[in-house]
């Protein structure tokens, strides 16, 4: 799902996820009922919350490592530099 809501930014709407879905093969009306779940509005609240307190989130991609903003490439070689 990830992938296809990176590379699909421009089709967000309702009807474009369940579908994405359906091409996942997920059932869709749990995959529906979990995306309006007040655990899940909850879970986006706290993550929102969470980069406007860090001062650092200005969109995404935005990536911290050991509670540092990553400030670089974010391809493997980079990324595992950066964890060691």
């Amino acid at each position: 799902m990830h992938e296809l809501l990176f590379h699909r930014q421009k089709a967000l709407e309702d009807a474009d996820l369940q579908r994405y879905a359906a091409e996942l093969g997920l059932d869709v009306a749990r995959f529906d009922d979990d995306r309006r779940s007040p655990e899940v509005a909850q879970r986006i609240r706290r993550d929102v919350d969470s980069g406007i307190a860090s001062g650092e989130v200005r969109g995404t991609p935005t990536l911290f490592i050991n509670g540092a903003v990553h400030v670089g490439g974010f391809d493997t070689d980079t990324l595992l530099e950066a964890l060691t």
